[in-house]
């Protein structure tokens, strides 16, 4: 049996009937022979301040035969606080030592707390495991009443609950040397209204900030390389993100229900934008990062301003409901590069009709765009929706299927030569047929574009 087991466990024993924590002398020799002369590093003397913070010290000390010598704190870990104070400044020593950890559910569901002030020696929110604490919720979870909150420079992880429920929470200010924020960390923290991540952070866990529905702005830190699944869902007042530029993912639901977001900026490095990760957003248009080789499930499903889709050739898969219930998308070119379209993925809508009992229906008004003979022609072949092939339109030169004033727009841009101007497809263009763009290409362009009218 281990030592420093027996003298954790004998604390936990003091702590749970709700008696005075004094400095802890434990006798071993009887139990374990073989420590009776050995060091530790560990927990030394526990207790409770006069303002009402029980707390543990750690530190080292010796053991001699059998009893504890030589013991020196070290620093001091905040595990409770029940008072009823509106105000509270958290210690930044105990006995000498520093407050360096508020502990599991410190303040949880404290509802007379409305402002915390926390020591610069910080440097972990609820982001500690102490096998003799058995709480499982966040340091400030459900404190409702709690307004405003500075985390200070020290601090370098905020734990998962730490401040979810704090539905009063308007400003928050995060540590400069933050680098992770935990599962539910800010999740329903409805009243706060901008987010600015720390350039230190490397992750937000799951659910991170989900359900923060007055959240318009949030500007992310240029180290910020993973978030977690639902990590901004329900964030319903976001209107516009850009992706900080080592991202290479973006998970499961991320912006799930951002209903006001309109707009995302996605960086180079993406390759991966995981299920429903748009879903039941206000996306305008969609033009993903040419790494993206899978559209997965529900990815933009239920984005009812979503007009425009952009598709790179290196798509190769477009997956169930991919972009189902877009009800304001009408028309969609898939390239040649795709070879598996699956159910429902595209011209699809969920809503029950009476001449139709199935959950899923198409859209009789969709036109599905591509080449002949790919997966595209079968997929609106098989499911009922309009097809027109690319190839058959002359002049369509950006590729959208269509022959209109974008594709004079796009020539033009191209022939000026303005940066990040592509043209699909190049014979469409050379209306002149002389295998050359030239000006003589645009104006025949325009010639025919008003006779169009």
């Amino acid at each position: 049996m281990n030592t420093k087991k027996l003298l954790a466990s004998g604390i936990a024993a003091v702590l749970m009937v709700g008696g005075t924590v004094t400095p802890i002398a434990q006798e071993f020799s009887a139990v374990v022979p073989y420590y009776a002369n050995a060091a530790f590093s560990d927990l030394v003397e526990g207790g409770k301040t006069d303002d009402g913070f029980e707390y543990l010290i750690y530190g080292t000390y010796d053991l001699k035969d059998g009893k504890m010598v030589n013991v020196k704190y070290e620093y001091a870990f905040v595990y409770n606080y029940k008072g009823k104070k509106t105000a509270v400044t958290v210690p930044d020593k105990i006995l000498g030592c520093p407050v360096t950890e508020i502990g599991t559910e410190c303040f949880k569901d404290n509802s007379s707390l409305v402002s915390v002030k926390l020591p610069d020696t910080l440097i972990s929110i609820d982001g500690g495991k102490h096998e003799f604490l058995n709480g499982t919720g966040g340091a400030f979870e459900d404190c409702k009443n709690l307004v405003k909150i500075d985390i200070p420079s020290s601090v370098e992880t905020i734990g998962d609950w730490a401040f979810c429920g704090c539905s009063s929470l308007s400003k928050l200010t995060l540590s400069e040397n933050l680098t992770t924020i935990g599962l539910n960390a800010f999740c329903g923290c409805e009243k706060l209204t901008s987010l600015k991540i720390p350039d230190n952070v490397l992750s937000l866990g799951d659910y991170a900030f989900k359900g923060c529905s007055a959240l318009t702005s949030v500007e992310f830190g240029s180290s910020l390389m993973s978030m977690g699944i639902d990590a901004f869902s329900n964030c319903t007042s976001l209107k516009s993100i850009e992706i900080p530029p080592d991202m290479t993912v973006i998970p499961d639901g991320c912006f799930s229900g951002c209903k006001n977001l309109t707009s995302v900026k996605f960086p180079e490095s993406l390759s991966a934008i995981k299920s429903y990760a748009f879903s039941d957003t206000g996306l305008l248009k969609a033009e993903l990062p040419e790494n993206i080789t899978v559209i997965e499930s529900g990815m933009f499903a239920g984005c009812e301003n979503l007009t425009e889709v952009v598709i790179s050739d290196n798509v190769t898969k477009i997956c169930e409901s991919a972009f189902e219930d877009c009800k304001s998308l009408k028309s969609i070119t898939v390239p040649s590069s795709v070879e598996t379209i699956e159910d429902y993925a595209i011209g699809y809508t969920s809503e029950p009709v009476m001449w139709n009992p199935s959950k899923h229906y198409p859209d009789k008004d969709f036109t599905i765009y591509g080449h002949k003979g790919t997966i595209a022609e079968s997929y609106a072949v098989k499911n009922g929706i309009k097809f027109v092939d690319v190839d058959s339109v002359v002049g369509d030169c950006n590729g959208d299927g269509e022959f209109s004033i974008a594709d004079a727009v796009v020539l033009q841009k191209w022939l000026l030569n303005v940066a990040d101007t592509k043209i699909s497809d190049w014979k469409k263009a050379d209306l002149c047929a002389d295998n050359t763009l030239d000006v003589y290409d645009l104006c025949v362009m325009k010639n025919k574009l008003l006779l169009k009218k």
